[in-house]
């Protein structure tokens, strides 16, 4: 499936603005399935920040998304201001469960990895991102 089918029209970045899902340029995708209020997301979204940092300084075709399971709006905009990385519009309620369904997260935080064509490279990511760090990205490269 696309990834502009899988993932809507257009994804907002911390700022607000929206970005057309199409000119996503990456070779991977990285799903980020998350809450302001899980102590588990926070820990993952610190690590994950700073592999990130570490992916786009090296040059790497990749994007993180955040997928939002917050409660309200103030909370999506406050844990959301601190990422460096896109995400679905909270406004998409439907689009962000459609995509929790599509992906069978049943618990947060979770990591799924796409390719290009959005076909699944990774569907629990969040321990090999552990395990080996920046690094992983190689596993999921091949």
């Amino acid at each position: 499936m696309e990834v502009s089918n899988l993932l809507g029209n257009s994804l907002t970045d911390n700022c607000g603005n929206l970005t057309r899902t199409s000119r996503l340029q990456s070779d991977l995708i990285v799903l980020y399935f998350g809450a302001s209020y899980c102590p588990p997301c926070r820990k993952l979204h610190k690590y994950l920040d700073k592999v990130y940092t570490k992916w786009i300084t090296k040059e790497k075709s990749i994007s993180v998304v955040y997928v939002s399971s917050d409660e309200s709006e103030e909370e999506f905009d406050s844990y959301f201001a601190k990422q460096n990385w896109l995400a679905i519009p909270y406004e998409k309620s439907e689009r962000r469960a459609q995509l929790q369904k599509h992906f069978h997260v049943h618990s947060i935080p979770q990591l799924v990895v796409l390719n290009a064509n959005g076909e699944i490279l990774d569907g629990n990511a969040r321990e090999p991102l552990y395990k080996y760090g920046s690094r992983v990205i190689k596993r999921w490269s091949r």
